[in-house]
């Protein structure tokens, strides 16, 4: 099965000279239906998320890969699409690193990347999962007090 999910992830895909950059945006808004998508991609209830931006006619569809522990993700990408491949640990991140964000009200850090390459090989891709409230940087007492909390 294949979900339809429309909300802004503000695609964006910035070129460098050895890689490719896809930073995808999560508002608090859409938080609770990205969260969704991820739990039923890892649990293999849908074969397919696509997220199609309100902005702009880019959709982005995202597809787990049944990969070995530790396997890398594949990412493609083209003029109004971007297709992302994610292996199992990386889903894993990527959905723990959303639902932390929904439970807290507040993400631990502000963006969580995914290395990638194309499906060929020959590209480099960095998936960079983005939210707008996170912690500020603190000083070492103030996170061993936070993860004693």
């Amino acid at each position: 099965m294949i979900k339809l999910f429309e909300f802004g992830l503000d695609p964006e895909v910035v070129c460098y000279p050895d890689q490719l950059t896809v930073n995808l945006t999560v508002s608090w808004e859409d938080l609770s239906t990205a969260c969704l998508a991820f739990c039923l991609l890892q649990e293999g209830l849908i074969l397919k998320a696509i997220f199609k931006s309100r902005q702009s006619a880019v959709k982005v569809s995202i597809e787990r890969l049944n990969s070995e522990p530790g396997g890398l993700s594949r990412a493609n990408t083209n003029e109004n699409e971007c297709q992302i491949f994610l292996s199992m640990d990386s889903l894993g991140c990527v959905q723990h690193f959303l639902l932390k964000y929904y439970r807290d009200g507040v993400a631990e850090v502000d963006h969580v990347d995914i290395q990638a390459r194309s499906s060929d090989g020959a590209d480099a891709y960095y998936v960079i999962f983005c939210v707008h409230d996170s912690r500020g940087p603190m000083t070492p007492e103030e996170a061993r007090n936070w993860l004693i909390d």
